[in-house]
Formats: structure tokens, C-alpha cells, sequence
């Protein structure tokens, strides 16, 4: 993915684990994730074998006389050959207002973006091509006194921003799952919207109340998610949806390989399933609803809003 950045904005290792280690691994599940709570975000070495394409002339895409005009959240993918150049640009979602003026703005993006040219990206040492996807973000003005939230990283941003990025990234997400016979389940502080089958489905449930059952053990008589701090949780069948939603998320770097996302001030989490075996799904999610409970049912977890984000890894 190559990740845009605008004038606006910035840029498990599974295995199947045994019932009786399931304790021990959630332990240092619930350490990490304090770790990661108060100390900071972790992050893992991109792969030596191969690097991704470089931009050498990459220009912001805004047209003088439309950006000023619009609002609104897109997601392109294309392709960058073994010579560097764009190719096959395609628009995978597109939520533009004033709605008259979405296509001039898609025509204006498509000839900006012809004229991107990158260093090639090599595996093994070959040039090649490699799939990519940029999202662009034309966010409405803020309130004069809209208040700034910390990124990982040092950067901020208004916080109006960052909730209209949650609500465009909900609506990528609804469009990724529509027609694909998916379900939303609610629980106690949180939302599951998915498109697994119900054999999965029941495996999810499984892996929250486990979660559940083990921080309550942890943390005797922890308050409860308030009901303004609801996650909604999105878990995709497929990768690729989960890629998109990856590279639609541009606020900050993501980490390449990451299994799953989860934003403590946005309270979203999303992951997929691929090909991960029922008991390494099932631990991949316990780690994952152990983040939402730190952060929100201790008191010293939850945000006033911090923006931090953490990845975890999985293959």
C-alpha cells in the first residue's frame, strides 16, 4: 500500500494453541497490551527480501477549484510496474459532497495520479509489480475550536477530523460487507459486524467471553465499558477487505503484515480471518477485545482522547 498524505492529513504469528496454555498466553496478552497502553506502540521489521516502490514524483492530486469545493473520502487501487510507472488505476469507493461534482473530481485524481512515477519495488533483489492502494481525504472544515488529539508518533490532528475519518471508514466498511450475507451482533460494550459464517461467528463469541471471563479475573470488580466508549469490531472473511480498509486508514504509517487494527480514541477494531485455524482465531481475538477492556474499563486506560493504534502481527 502506499499511503497519501494531503495538506489534511498524514500518512498472529498464528498457531494453534492448547486449551491448557490458553491461560498463560492471555497473561502475557494482558501484559502486552499494558506495555502498549502506557508506554507505547510496538512495531516489526519490514521483510529484507523485498521492498516496496518508492515515489519519486508523487503530487497531492488537489486541483485548484475543486478541493476547496468538495467533502469527501475516497479509496483508489492500481498497479506500479517493474518500470515505475502507474498502472490500471480503479476506484474501489468513492463518497463525495456536493455529489455534482464526484465525477470531476475522480476524472481530476485519475490524470493527477497517470502522472505518479516511482522507484520500482524489488523482491528478491527483481524489480516487479506490486498492487497498491491510496485513499484521498477531503475532510469539512473544522470548528474554531476544535481540539487537537495526540497521534503515535508525535503528530495530532483536530478531533473532528478524526471522527469524520471513523464515520467514512464505518461507511468503506458497510460497502465492503454489503451483499455478502453480513450479520451484526451486539454484546456488552461492544458491536461485531462481520461476514463469517456461523461456525466462525461462534467462535468470535467464544474468544469475547473469554476475554471477558479472564480480565474479570485479572481485574476484580473493574467498572463497565461506558456506554459512550461502545468498539464496533469488524471481522472480514478475506484479507483483501481488510487490506482496503487498511489503506483507507492513512492517518498515520501502518505496519505491513499487520493482523489487525485497533483504534483506542475511534473505539474500532478490524481484522479478518483468512485462513487462521479455529484456535488461533480464537486467541488472535481474545488479544484483540483484551486492548478494548484495558482501555476502557480501567481508569487508567481510557482516553481523553489519545490517538494511538496498535497492530498486531500474525502470518
Amino acid at each position: 500500500m502506499v499511503l497519501a498524505e494531503s495538506k489534511d492529513t498524514w500518512r498472529t504469528r498464528s498457531r494453534a494453541v492448547e486449551v491448557e496454555d490458553e491461560m498463560r498466553s492471555t497473561a502475557r496478552t494482558l501484559c502486552a497490551a499494558l506495555a502498549f497502553l502506557w508506554a507505547g506502540a510496538c512495531s516489526a521489521p519490514v521483510s529484507a527480501s523485498s521492498s516496496l516502490p518508492v515515489p519519486i514524483n508523487q503530487d497531492l492530486c488537489y486541483e485548484a477549484g475543486i478541493h476547496d469545493k468538495v467533502q469527501g473520502h475516497l479509496l483508489f487501487s492500481y498497479f506500479i510496474t517493474a518500470q515505475g510507472r502507474l498502472d490500471q488505476p480503479h476506484l474501489i469507493y468513492s463518497k463525495v459532497q456536493p455529489a455534482e461534482l464526484e465525477s470531476r473530481l475522480v476524472g481530476a485524481l485519475r490524470q493527477c495520479m497517470d502522472k505518479w512515477t516511482f522507484k520500482p519495488g524489488t523482491r528478491d533483489g527483481r524489480p516487479e509489480r506490486f498492487a497498491m492502494m491510496t485513499p484521498f481525504h477531503f475532510f469539512r472544515p473544522p470548528p474554531p475550536d476544535d481540539p487537537r488529539v495526540s497521534l503515535y508518533g508525535g503528530k495530532t490532528i483536530g478531533l473532528s477530523r478524526l471522527e469524520e475519518l471513523r464515520e467514512a471508514k464505518l461507511d468503506l466498511i458497510q460497502h465492503l460487507l454489503s451483499g455478502r450475507q453480513a450479520r451484526e451482533v451486539h454484546g456488552q460494550g461492544w458491536v461485531l459486524r462481520t461476514d463469517l459464517g456461523s461456525a466462525d461467528v461462534k467462535v468470535v463469541l467464544e474468544a469475547f467471553a473469554r476475554a471477558e471471563q479472564l480480565f474479570e479475573a485479572a481485574f476484580p470488580g473493574a467498572l463497565p465499558v461506558p456506554p459512550d466508549r461502545e468498539a464496533t469490531i469488524v471481522i472480514f472473511r478475506d484479507g483483501l477487505s481488510h487490506a482496503q480498509v487498511d489503506a483507507f486508514d492513512n492517518l498515520q504509517p501502518v505496519q505491513y503484515g499487520s493482523g489487525g487494527k485497533y483504534s483506542l480514541s475511534e473505539r474500532l477494531m478490524y481484522t479478518y480471518k483468512g485462513s487462521l485455524a479455529a484456535p488461533a482465531l480464537r486467541l488472535h481475538l481474545v488479544h484483540e477485545m483484551t486492548h478494548h477492556l484495558l482501555a476502557h474499563r480501567l481508569p487508567g486506560g481510557r482516553p481523553s482522547p489519545p490517538g494511538s493504534r496498535k497492530a498486531s502481527r500474525r502470518s
